[in-house]
């Protein structure tokens, strides 16, 4: 499920990234779409709370930069109220089981601490709230399976204030928004988030490599670069999904089982309870 909800998250960024690059001249309609992606995705995560304000605040610079007109306003809160209406059975539904649209999150706020999920969901959410010191940031940059998404979001902010283009810098406005509010929500910094990070980069990025490709050797570099980095990411997907290739070779499905999450506890209580017993949770 992380999968898939991390698919559609991104899918999400990448539409409303394209979208907001290309706002010049851009239709009521346009705009309207812009709102309408900046949020949808809030139907999939929370995380995407912080992308929808992210662009509406880059959003919000452009026009009093002048670069989109006043009356744009209206369009883009017009998609934002439709994607709104579309992700509100979700928090509604929170709300009739935990009287908190945002469960598990702002426990303290809103539930009794004293019912059992509550507690589980307020001591979870109080590690992900919590600064974890310099070396989480580090870790964030260093994670084998989001490399190197982060490190191309820090480039982007960077090559921002040295780049005349104008499609670089609204997207490392829109990550360096994003980065932030993450930061302050969210400070424990899991790496997996940084995920929807990548189509505002590459987007941000392709100018500046644009300007360097220009440069032959560099040109050569970045193609070596470009290879190196495919070719460690095919061998580590392949070792992460060797043990689903060998349940698909063999059909052994103990095997399989031996290579997922808490095994060892789950054999424990299949060994000690009856085979039709039924578990409240």
């Amino acid at each position: 499920t992380t999968a898939h909800a991390e698919m559609y998250f991104i899918f999400a960024v990448l539409t409303a990234t394209v979208l907001l690059i290309s706002h010049d001249g851009a239709s009521r309609l346009h705009l309207g779409l812009l709102g309408f992606a900046a949020w949808i995705a809030v139907q999939s995560r929370y995380q995407a709370l912080g992308f929808g304000l992210a662009l509406a605040l880059t959003f919000i610079v452009l026009i009093a930069s002048g670069r989109v007109p006043r009356r744009a306003i209206f369009s883009f809160a017009f998609g934002s109220v439709c994607a709104w209406l579309l992700a509100a059975p979700f928090y509604a539904m929170n709300w009739v089981a935990f009287k908190n649209p945002f469960w598990p999150l702002l426990t303290s706020v809103f539930n009794d601490l004293d019912i059992y999920a509550h507690r589980m969901a307020y001591d979870e959410t109080l590690y992900l709230t919590r600064w974890h010191g310099a070396g989480q940031v580090w870790r964030l940059f260093i994670s084998v399976d989001v490399f190197p998404i982060p490190l191309l979001a820090a480039v982007l902010v960077t090559a921002a204030f040295f780049s005349r283009s104008a499609l670089t810098r609204t997207a490392a406005l829109l990550t360096g928004a994003f980065l932030l509010l993450w930061a302050i929500a969210q400070p424990s910094l899991q790496s997996r988030h940084s995920l929807v990070l990548l189509p505002v980069a590459l987007l941000g990025l392709a100018p500046v490599l644009e300007s360097l490709l220009r440069f032959e050797w560099l040109a050569r570099a970045l193609r070596v670069a470009l290879l190196t980095i495919v070719l460690l990411s095919c061998a580590f997907a392949g070792f992460y999904a060797a043990d689903s290739a060998k349940f698909l070779a063999s059909g052994e499905l103990r095997r399989f089982h031996r290579a997922t999450w808490f095994y060892d506890v789950y054999d424990a209580l299949n060994r000690a309870t009856p085979p039709d017993a039924k578990f409240l949770v």
